[in-house]
C-alpha cells in the first residue's frame, strides 16, 4: 500500500481546515470591496454574541467531558478485558456516528414529548411543540443576526 507524502498531507489539511476559516474571515471583514473592521468589532462586542459564544463553549466542553467519560471506559472494556460480545459492542458503538444530527434532534423532541406528558399530564401544549418552537426560534436568530 502506498502512502500519501507528507507535503501533500499538509496541503490537504490546510485546504480542508484553514482555507474555509480564511474565507469566512475575509467575508466578515471585507464588504463591498473595502476592509471594514469597525462594524465587525461592534457586533463581536455585543452581549448577545458573548452569551452565544459562552453557551457554545460550555456545550462543547460538556459534550467532550461526557463523551470521554463514556468512551474511555467502554474502549478499555472492549480492548483490555475478556468481555463477551466485545466485537459486537465495537460495531454498536459506531452506530450513533451514522445517524444524522437532525434525525437525533427530532427523536429527542419526540422522546421529550412522551416524558413531558408523563410528568405534566396530558393537558396543555406538548413539550415537543414547545421545544421545536424554541429550537427553530434560536436557529433562525443564530442564522439571521441583525446588522
Amino acid at each position: 500500500m502506498k502512502y500519501i507524502s507528507r507535503p501533500l498531507a499538509i496541503l490537504a489539511f490546510i485546504a480542508a481546515t484553514i482555507l474555509p476559516l480564511a474565507v469566512i474571515l475575509i467575508s466578515v471583514f471585507y464588504r463591498d470591496g473595502e476592509f471594514v473592521i469597525s462594524e465587525s468589532l461592534e457586533s463581536l462586542q455585543s452581549k448577545r454574541i458573548a452569551l452565544v459564544t459562552l453557551t457554545n463553549v460550555g456545550l462543547a466542553l460538556a459534550a467532550t467531558v461526557l463523551s470521554a467519560a463514556l468512551a474511555i471506559p467502554a474502549a478499555w472494556l472492549s480492548s483490555r478485558t475478556n468481555t463477551p460480545f466485545a466485537k459486537w459492542f465495537l460495531y454498536v458503538a459506531a452506530v450513533p456516528l451514522l445517524i444524522p444530527s437532525h434525525t437525533v434532534a427530532y427523536a429527542w423532541m419526540q422522546f421529550m414529548e412522551v416524558i413531558g406528558k408523563v410528568i405534566h399530564g396530558f393537558g396543555g401544549p406538548s413539550s415537543s411543540a414547545l421545544l421545536q418552537h424554541a429550537v427553530l426560534r434560536v436557529s433562525a436568530r443564530s442564522v439571521f443576526l441583525p446588522q
